[in-house]
């Protein structure tokens, strides 16, 4: 049965599917090996991973674990790209990549602490892939390619679940997982497609919950999917270990009673905690021999310092936020080892065309109160500060006035929240709202173009951005 536009555009989840998995792969193929932030790391990880080591190791001072010889010399192969934007990609890295076999039985040990850290959870789509090639003996770079694409792929199911169930805002949701760092992210082996997916189908979930009128309870089948995709969402990331606060925002009238409404919401939210707890707990001593990248980092003194230096804090919170342009740039598409941004033109007009879309999409039977606008802004409050927490104590040198380390894509899973603030009653376009999907769709497709033109351009020097 064939589908005509219109049909395609009344269905954002279709439409996410289709440029999803089109441009993904193409991303996938275009984006050199291990030319995303730490993707060699997590490849290491994910290897370790498939080989049903879940815990890192810890070797004298550094963390990691036992890989194959092999997956550190393709690795190597790519080492000349990152942060080089004028050395041209060398034809002869993909022979020489292919040429490398498995080996499997020949070990060392690989340091990897920037993943190391991580829980499994992020790691078992890639797992997936790899442990299929392991059983072909496929070369390590194919087993890289084979983690990227099972990544993709069930970051994209989830995601598709995600618009498919949210009563409204589709077209955000669709803007949001489509930006080309979105997309980046999950044609790679990072931890972040899972988390970034996780985090869309959990408020998706507590969305429909929330505001679609045929939802008149919550079902017991709904609190304990709630539990889970808060528990695996603090596996992925702690610091996304406060989002499932999101779930207060269901109505009491959508429970038994009162007590039924805190209990519930109080254990989905506990059972985020308790496992970010446990492994935080069972990590306790790679975090005890975590290798700084400086020597001026000291989370014990940092501490030390706030608290001798409260006011301080302000001044901090300032320069942050004086860099919220910087950040939003990340967001968008700023692409390899944030060495190489898609075209400033549609880095800014992405951010506009989020916030009139969000301005615009307001639904006739659907109304946000003060109150719920209220709990959305101390959510993704909390979880902006849970971002920065580590960063500044784990990665800032101490007195440090500003946050190191921090990236725009880290805000990707708190974004359908904050959008959301902009939903509103007050005045309506209903000219605009009817070519809106129509629009966001052509600029989806002429954003998503451009940034593969920009990494044609960077890596193979043939543009079409």
């Amino acid at each position: 049965m064939k589908l005509s536009l219109s049909q395609f555009l009344q269905s954002p989840h279709k439409a996410f599917a289709g440029v999803a998995i089109v441009f993904g792969l193409l991303y996938l193929l275009v984006m050199p090996p291990f030319q995303v932030p730490d993707e060699n790391m997590h490849f290491w990880r994910s290897y370790q991973v498939s080989e049903g080591h879940l815990v890192p190791e810890i070797q004298g001072r550094a963390v990691g674990g036992m890989i194959p010889l092999s997956l550190g010399k393709v690795v190597e192969i790519w080492g000349y790209l990152p942060f080089k934007p004028d050395v041209d990609l060398k034809w002869s890295s993909h022979q020489e990549s292919f040429s490398i076999p498995l080996e499997r039985q020949v070990q060392v040990f690989a340091g990897f602490p920037n993943t190391a850290v991580y829980s499994p959870v992020p790691y078992v789509p890639q797992a997936i892939g790899i442990q299929f090639g392991k059983l072909l003996n496929l070369a390590p770079i194919v087993l890289s390619y084979l983690g990227r694409f099972s990544n993709m792929m069930v970051a994209i199911v989830l995601t598709f679940l995600a618009l498919k169930i949210v009563p409204f805002y589709k077209w955000i949701f669709f803007l949001l997982s489509l930006t080309p760092m979105a997309i980046s992210q999950r044609s790679s082996l990072s931890a972040d497609a899972l988390t970034n997916a996780i985090a869309f189908l959990l408020s998706a979930i507590v969305l429909n919950l929330t505001f679609n009128p045929e939802k008149e309870k919550v079902e017991f089948r709904d609190a304990v999917i709630l539990g889970v995709l808060s528990s695996l969402l603090s596996l992925c990331k702690l610091s996304y270990c406060v989002l499932p606060l999101i779930c207060f925002l269901i109505p009491q009238r959508k429970f038994e009673d009162r007590k039924s409404y805190w209990l519930v919401c109080s254990i989905i939210c506990l059972s985020s905690v308790v496992f970010c707890a446990a492994w935080t707990w069972t990590t306790k001593d790679i975090s005890a021999n975590f290798p700084y990248p400086l020597p001026t980092i000291a989370p014990k003194a940092q501490l030390q310092y706030l608290l001798s230096h409260p006011f301080r804090i302000p001044s901090i919170a300032w320069n942050q936020f004086n860099r919220i342009d910087e950040y939003a740039e990340q967001f968008i598409g700023v692409l390899g080892w944030l060495d190489t941004p898609i075209h400033g033109s549609v880095r800014l007009s992405y951010i506009w065309v989020l916030l009139i879309a969000a301005l615009i999409s307001s639904e006739p039977e659907i109304f946000m109160l003060g109150g719920q606008r209220l709990k959305i802004f101390l959510v993704v409050a909390v979880t902006v500060f849970m971002i920065h927490a580590p960063l500044y104590f784990g990665w800032t040198a101490v007195g440090r006035a500003k946050v190191d380390g921090l990236q725009g894509r880290y805000f990707i899973p708190t974004s359908p929240l904050f959008f959301l603030l902009f939903y509103n009653h007050k005045f309506k376009l209903e000219a605009c709202r009817k070519n809106i999907s129509l629009f966001i769709f052509c600029y989806v497709l002429f954003s998503s173009t451009n940034a593969l033109g920009t990494l044609l351009e960077r890596y193979y020097h043939f543009g079409i951005s």
